[in-house]
């Protein structure tokens, strides 16, 4: 058979022929059903599982109590022990499809449980109680004598249904002793009502005294338009079957009819016959208008070509064993012959399946299949009840990856429905349409692994990390220990966003109030801190590169900033780490409230400091929640934390005023964004009020004045009068001296290159006047070779600065008023310094000439010059001079245009030079006193009529 090779076929194509039909399982290899409910107080538990006392169960809900009041009333009652423990599931199906022994002894147990919750009600229902209780102990006790319980029940409700057909008979046929073929056809379909089998219910029928007739044998008149001229119902079903091209023009014309009418049929198979003669006559489906009529004769099978299916059940074995094809089988489906004889059979699911098929579904074959008794494939896995489907789940970990799609397509929900009830869980199988039919819903797990969790009250959780280790978590407990968490966080996300953590805890803990959270789950990370935070859990886990960061207190969060502080600011702006402070740490206060209620705690800086996160720049958010977790070390930029060997920043303010507000000027940013201010106001030595106040400078949520430059300089004067200077700490310390020494030896080299350039000029001067005689080239090389001296000093100190100067020249055209010669100018630029000017050059045309200076001295607001001339050995023509001014930014870009040359000078601020010390002035000596001097003088002092002796010259 060509389609069995084919893996996109049905998944009945991949079961060997020699397997046995998907209903009438072998009972070594019935797995357990799934409606086995939870186990008993009394039955043996897991490892780690605790015995729950009675006052901390969970009050059942309204289907467990309407079930078990049905329990006690059924055994109240004079039925079979199998229809009172199932009092929801009709007789017929149990008969149909009995229950493993499994199933049975876990129902047995459901219905103590059940009687014991009634009975604890009142006087009334203890009695009723009682008496059911009684009734199981003694209908299992007369079961069990002669073998298995099981079997015993199942002969007792079979009884039952035998005594039901019997009356049906008696009712249809009354004191008829002696039943024909078509009376036949009518027993078989009233036994299959009940759940009986038509070659049991002929037994159960001879044994009554009742005379069956498999052949019409009322002498009729012959059929003689077939071949054979068959004389009886049954041989004139056989010679429709044989001949359908000639049985349908027989019965448009109403030729069956008539026959069946003259030889006196009943009024039914009269009534059916009509029926079949008006499909023929609509000749849509010719096959369902032949087998409608052989249906009426009394025949039960559907002919498929040459092979005649006596029962639904046959279809499965029939179609592995390659005797039926599929092809023909949907051919039968989209006629309508399929559904219809489904539906005759009593098979109402199966027939739904076979709808789909006509109407080419894609996963109608499938669903077909299913209803028929197929097993579910999951990769390898056969599944034959929602039972074992939940224990493999859980048990195998890879077929996890073939839900979603099955849940999606709604295959999960057809296989589930096409389940007879004993084999299903209605509960598990509602909530799954639910979530299907709910668009917000659709992909979301949460009702599958609900479902999975109630059957098997699995008392652990099993999660794979990102490196394929597994994790088990035991007890709802052990979801609060910080560590665990961090260690198994990938595998507790994706259990999280599948939902089989909820589903967990939800049967573990049922009486907890879980947050009502978003369903799929928007933000991974933050909703399970959230989940777990419920739980009791009072840590925060967080997704750090290679490895899952676990915080317990907020000094981590400071090892955090240190560690990495782009990701710190990356997961600030999900809300998470505000929620976890604010939430457990968010009392804590930091100016205590006095009478007024005046005062300020963490939860509050925390919503200021989130109401401005969007326009901090980079590294301030995360440094600003690194200071209110405790870092107490400032660093000059936040985006270098270091750790407190390292750091390059300031330790400490000196609390000794002198109002030098150019001390605070390394930390200029710092104050213009707040960092700075509440660095100072966490230091515990500042009084409460200024703390307050400086609190609230530090947020702009509360300080509309923040990020303007002239707030920053009042702040930056205030807060030298009130707190002194930063101290620095040790590694900006170093890096000072550092920067001082090279400046200092940089400085050196720079005098030393100079002087040795200027010697070579005036020597090559010197050559040049001999050689050429050429009397003022001697002037022009001989001049200093900037051209520039050195920059004045400005009112706000020196800074080291990085230069980077870039010069844009066009090409060399003759006549050019600087370019006088048309040699092609070669330009030498000479800008002012603190130290002296640096030279540039030579600059060639159509070729980028930039040059970078480091450690260069500056005075911020002073004008500085640029001079350009044309570098050429024989003339030098000066281009012009052009003043620039650094206005002492941080970063600043001057341009200028010189002719048709562009200059262009970056300035990057490295580090803000403090004041240099003014002279300490010695005040003159006093004059000596004499020994009287303190003895008042009576004589007046002459005055010198002699003239002052003049100096030497």
């Amino acid at each position: 058979m060509t389609e069995g090779n084919d893996p996109k076929r049905d998944a009945w194509l991949e079961v060997s022929p020699d397997a046995p039909p998907p209903l009438a399982p072998s009972p070594s290899s019935e797995p357990p059903m799934a409606w086995l409910q939870p186990e008993p107080e009394d039955a043996p538990r897991e490892p780690g599982r605790r015995k729950v006392r009675a006052s901390e169960r969970a009050a059942p809900t309204a289907a467990q109590d309407a079930a078990s009041l049905a329990i006690v009333a059924a055994l109240q009652r004079e039925l079979p022990l199998m229809a009172a423990l199932w009092p929801d599931v009709r007789p017929a199906e149990l008969l149909r499809s009995p229950p493993p022994v499994e199933a049975f002894q876990a129902r047995c147990d459901f219905a103590r449980r059940a009687i014991d919750a009634v009975g604890r009600r009142d006087a009334e229902a203890r009695s009723r109680a009682e008496l059911a209780q009684r009734r199981l102990s003694d209908e299992l006790a007369r079961l069990g004598q002669h073998g298995s319980p099981l079997d015993a029940a199942l002969a007792s409700l079979e009884a039952m249904q035998a005594r039901e057909l019997l009356d049906a008979v008696r009712t249809l046929f009354r004191d008829q002793r002696t039943l024909f073929a078509g009376d036949v056809a009518r027993v078989d379909a009233a036994a299959v009502e009940v759940g009986i089998t038509p070659a049991r219910a002929r037994e159960i029928l001879a044994a009554e005294g009742f005379t069956l007739q498999s052949v019409e044998s009322r002498p009729w008149s012959p059929f003689a338009q077939l071949p054979g001229a068959p004389a009886t119902m049954d041989q004139l079903a056989v010679a429709l079957m044989a001949h359908p091209a000639q049985a349908i023009e027989l019965l448009r014309q109403g030729a069956v009819l008539d026959w069946l009418r003259a030889n006196g049929a009943s009024p039914m198979v009269i009534e059916r016959s009509r029926e079949a003669r008006m499909s023929a006559e609509r000749g849509a489906s010719p096959m369902l208008a032949v087998h409608l009529q052989t249906w009426a004769l009394g025949r039960r099978e559907l002919r498929l070509g040459d092979v005649a299916v006596p029962t639904p059940d046959s279809l499965g074995s029939l179609v592995r064993s390659g005797s039926l094809s599929l092809d023909a089988l949907a051919t039968a489906a989209r006629e309508g012959l399929l559904a219809t004889w489904l539906r005759m059979s009593g098979w109402i699911v199966a027939a739904g399946a076979a709808d789909l098929v006509a109407r080419n579904e894609p996963s109608g074959l499938r669903r077909l299949a299913w209803s028929l008794g197929e097993p579910l494939y999951l990769g390898s896995a056969a599944i034959t009840d929602v039972s074992s489907l939940a224990r493999m789940v859980l048990s195998q970990p890879s077929l996890r990856e073939a839900l979603p799609p099955l849940l999606a397509s709604g295959d999960l929900v057809a296989w589930m429905e096409s389940l007879p009830p004993p084999r299903r869980d209605d509960a598990w199988l509602d909530a799954l349409r639910r979530s299907q039919g709910d668009p917000q819903l659709r992909g979301d797990t949460l009702a599958f692994w609900t479902g999975v969790h109630a059957l098997t009250r699995a008392p652990s959780l099993e999660v794979l990390d990102r490196r394929g280790e597994s994790h088990a978590f035991h007890s709802v407990q052990s979801l609060t220990v910080t560590a665990e968490l961090a260690g198994a966080w990938d595998g507790l996300k994706r259990s999280y966003r599948s939902g089989e953590l909820v589903a967990w805890v939800g049967t573990q803990r049922p009486e907890l109030a879980l947050p009502s959270l978003p369903r799929p789950p928007r933000e991974d990370e933050a909703e399970l801190n959230e989940f777990l935070w419920a739980l009791g859990h009072r840590g925060l886990v967080l997704e750090w590169g290679d490895r899952d960061l676990a915080i317990s207190a907020p000094t981590d969060l400071v090892r955090a900033y240190r560690d990495d502080w782009r990701n710190l600011e990356a997961l600030l702006s999900r809300g998470h780490i505000f929620a976890w402070i604010s939430r457990f740490h968010g009392d804590r206060m930091l100016v205590p409230r006095d009478r007024e209620g005046h005062g300020l705690s963490v939860a509050e800086a925390m919503e200021a400091l989130r109401a401005e996160l969007p326009r901090l720049p980079s590294g301030f958010g995360a440094l600003k929640i690194a200071l209110l977790c405790g870092l107490r070390a400032l660093p000059t930029d936040p985006c270098r934390p270091g750790d407190d060997a390292t750091v390059e920043g300031f330790v400490d303010i000196t609390l000794k005023p002198d109002g030098d507000a150019r001390a605070w000027d390394p930390l200029r940013a710092h104050v213009l964004h707040g960092t700075a201010l509440l660095w100072v106001a966490l230091d515990p030595r500042v009084r409460r009020p200024v703390t307050r106040s400086l609190l609230h400078a530090a947020f702009a949520a509360w300080n509309p004045g923040a990020d303007q430059v002239e707030h920053t300089e009042r702040l930056m004067a205030g807060l030298s009068r009130s707190f002194g200077r930063p101290v620095p700490s040790p590694a900006l310390e170093a890096r000072l001296s550092q920067t001082a020494r090279e400046e200092q030896r940089s400085q050196e080299m720079s005098r030393e290159l100079i002087d040795a350039r200027r010697g070579r000029r005036r020597l090559g001067a010197l050559a040049i006047f001999f050689f050429l005689a050429l009397c003022g080239m001697a002037a022009l090389l001989l001049r200093p070779a900037a051209g520039v001296g050195a920059q004045d000093p400005g009112p706000d100190g020196d800074a080291l600065v990085r230069l980077r100067v870039e010069v844009t020249i066009p090409r060399a055209q003759r006549n050019h008023p600087w370019d006088p010669d048309g040699s092609g100018p070669e330009l030498h630029l000479a800008l002012q310094t603190r130290d002296g000017p640096v030279e540039i050059g030579p600059c060639v045309a159509d070729r980028e000439c930039a040059q970078t200076f480091d450690n260069v001295r500056l005075a911020a607001n002073t004008p500085l010059q640029l001079l350009v001339d044309e570098d050429d050995l024989v003339t030098r023509e000066l281009l012009g001079r052009i003043w620039l001014r650094w206005q002492g930014g941080r970063q600043e870009t001057l341009r200028s245009v010189v002719g048709p040359c562009v200059v262009t000078v970056e300035v990057r601020r490295v580090l803000q030079l403090p004041s240099p010390t003014p002279p300490v002035v010695t005040p003159p000596p006093a004059p000596a006193v004499r020994a009287d001097a303190g003895a008042p003088s009576t004589t007046r002092p002459r005055r010198s009529t002699r003239s002052p002796r003049r100096p030497a010259p």
